[in-house]
């Protein structure tokens, strides 16, 4: 869990050093896209896109494409002037994929909010560092939310779609609620049966 969280700080804190650059908060849209593109590359698959969005939401990628993201949960919270990391969701460019999105604000010459920066991170390349080992003989990775939704899990079908704070079995959702309290752990337990 530390790892994983070393690892998003460390992307967010990268997408709040590019949201201040004067190139972005003072520059040409044209500059700006030619700077996401060559810090695209420096990061060498980290993101899967890059983009500035003006307060209405339109965001424009490193590629020249505009996406509206006005409705994301995590829009109004950033035009605030607040960083945040969401939770995964459907990439709107393609929603077969999953991702978790960094955003932070970009201020104009007054501090004030004029747009903010996006860099998406598909879920797998989140995951798959953080989550690369085992617990023992057959323990198995797996990360979810606050909620319980499981958001990384071997199984690519539990992903968002099975919640471990609601499971059929009763030791399951106890260990779930006792991770959650301690905001990390791992455990040895009997599920359904099977020692785990």
């Amino acid at each position: 869990a530390a790892q994983l969280g070393t690892w998003l700080q460390t992307r967010m804190s990268e997408i709040e050093v590019i949201a201040n650059t004067d190139v972005v908060r003072f520059g040409e849209q044209q500059d700006i896209l030619k700077y996401f593109n060559d810090e695209f590359e420096r990061f060498d698959g980290i993101y899967y896109t890059i983009g500035i969005s003006d307060t209405a939401g339109n965001l424009t990628v490193q590629d020249g494409e505009t996406i509206q993201i006005s409705s994301e949960a995590t829009f109004s919270e950033v035009m605030e002037g607040n960083s945040v990391i969401s939770n995964p969701l459907p990439d709107k460019i393609d929603p077969n994929y999953l991702i978790i999105s960094f955003e932070a604000p970009v201020y104009d010459e007054n501090r004030r909010v004029k747009g903010l920066v996006s860099g998406a991170s598909f879920i797998n390349k989140v995951f798959e560092e953080a989550t690369d080992f085992k617990i023992g003989k057959t323990g198995t990775v797996y990360v979810f939310q606050d909620d319980g939704l499981i958001i990384h899990h071997p199984d690519k079908e539990k992903v968002l779609q099975e919640n471990l704070l609601e499971s059929a079995s009763p030791e399951m959702t106890e260990l779930t609620e006792e991770m959650l309290h301690d905001q990390q752990g791992f455990a040895q337990k009997r599920i359904n049966g099977e020692e785990r």
